[in-house]
């Protein structure tokens, strides 16, 4: 079975989110200011990712930050994530990649 099927979003008061003191990506105003409008063009479609008991965001932090700007009580999450120390390494470096990819597209 795939990690897709596993999927189990659920919704979750932004007061009880809790952020993860280690989380590596910054979000500048630029960058919640387009999260923000996406989230009003496009609807809340990419749930906060949590570890533990505790609500600890592993991913999601832009988003949540978005979320709160526009007034949001409560936000979809899924639960699946591993721990965030290794969660961050993995996710921050898709990311990384996939910004090369974009910028080598654009020096073309």
């Amino acid at each position: 079975m795939s990690k897709t099927a596993d999927l189990r979003i659920e919704i979750l008061g932004v007061d009880q989110l809790q952020e993860y003191e280690n989380n590596a990506r910054q979000h500048g105003e630029i960058d919640i200011a387009a999260i923000r409008d996406s989230i009003e063009a496009f609807g809340f479609n990419d749930p906060i990712g949590i570890w533990s008991e505790d609500n600890v965001i592993v991913e999601g932090h832009g988003r949540l930050a978005a979320a709160k700007e526009l007034g949001c009580r409560v936000l979809p999450y899924d639960e699946r994530f591993p721990n965030p120390d290794i969660w961050q390494v993995i996710d921050n470096s898709v990311a990384a990649e996939i910004l090369q990819q974009q910028l080598d597209i654009i020096d073309r």
